[in-house]
């Protein structure tokens, strides 16, 4: 379970800070700013539910896509070196499909027209616990992590659909390279696990409380990244 995970990792972080710094004089903790490329692919499993008939209609989803995000943390030496950190990436992926829709029948599913389905994912936030591998540059990451989505359709049933915010928690393994004392490099790797959720149509159909619904769930992503800093 990702949640029970990452519950072990931050507790252990946490307990080595706490051991550190009442058995040592406190220090200035390490500041660390920079910036990472990410390429990412990301996987799901939509579901759309359509009004009056009912019908459903499964996609299995693999989108690939590329992003810029930047970090700031801290680590000090007397915590192992331990990192707590914050990550944000303005821009996401765009998902966009277009189908023609032709009526079938009187009052039910009479809908036809050209329907485009357009989504953005945007704004991730991401908070994080590095921890190093001993003196190899080596060093595990866990987090959590929350993004918006932003659905921007044109549908010929009339309906529209709201945005909304999914959570989601990540672990890593990376690798650190100090090119000197003020500059580093870094590669990592990221598997995230995403919480599902339910988009409800704004358009009643004929029969009463009936509406479109989308529902997404089983979403993931794998990451590579690369990053470049500086340590003040």
């Amino acid at each position: 379970d990702m949640n029970k995970l990452l519950t072990s990792i931050a507790a252990a972080g946490m307990l080595a800070i706490t051991y550190s710094t009442s058995a040592n004089s406190i220090e200035l903790p390490e500041l660390r700013l920079g910036a990472t490329y990410n390429a990412n692919a990301y996987y799901g499993t939509v579901t759309e539910t359509l009004k009056d008939s009912s019908e459903k209609k499964q996609k299995r989803a693999l989108a690939i896509d590329t992003a810029g995000s930047f970090f700031a943390e801290i680590a000090t030496e007397e915590a192992y070196g331990i990192a707590i950190g914050y990550e944000y990436a303005p821009d996401g992926i765009d998902i966009k499909e277009k189908r023609t829709l032709r009526g079938t029948g009187a009052g039910v599913d009479t809908d036809s027209g050209t329907q485009t389905a357009n989504a953005a994912v945007e704004d991730m936030h991401m908070i994080y616990i590095s921890i190093p591998v001993m003196d190899t540059g080596l060093y595990v990451r866990a987090g959590a992590s929350t993004m918006d989505v932003t659905t921007k359709e044109t549908l010929a049933t009339g309906s529209s659909y709201g945005n909304t915010s999914v959570d989601g928690a990540h672990v890593g393994l990376g690798y650190m390279h100090d090119i000197n004392d003020r500059f580093f490099v870094r590669a990592e790797a990221l598997y995230t696990e995403y919480d599902g959720f339910t988009l409800t149509g704004s358009e009643e159909g004929g029969t009463s409380a009936s509406y479109n619904k989308i529902a997404a769930d089983d979403m993931g992503s794998a990451s590579g990244r690369i990053s470049v800093g500086v340590k003040f």
